[in-house]
């Protein structure tokens, strides 16, 4: 997966033609999934990613910083997206 996950995020960055301005970080433990976990886990990472892209920055021209964390941890797989965009409504 830490392989996997870099490619992923280069092909969703071509594909919406980010800016210089966004800027991916990782903090990937190496690990292997099964192919039933792995894609779940890739799709899940599409739409967070695509997500964040789309709404996260409307209208700011600022640096834009988007973490990936994949952590083990006593058998545990953590999977934690942030960024620092402009986040939602109170509504």
């Amino acid at each position: 997966m830490a392989g996997y996950i870099p490619e992923l995020v280069q092909y969703l960055k071509d594909g919406f033609d980010v800016s210089d301005l966004t800027v991916f970080r990782y903090h990937l433990d190496k690990l292997s999934l099964d192919a039933s976990f792995a894609i779940p886990v890739a799709l899940i990472i599409n739409k967070a990613l695509t997500n964040s892209i789309k709404y996260s920055f409307q209208g700011k021209e600022t640096r834009r910083d988007i973490d990936f964390f994949i952590l083990q941890d006593n058998g545990l797989i953590k999977l934690e997206l942030t960024d620092i965009g402009v986040g939602m409504n109170e509504t």
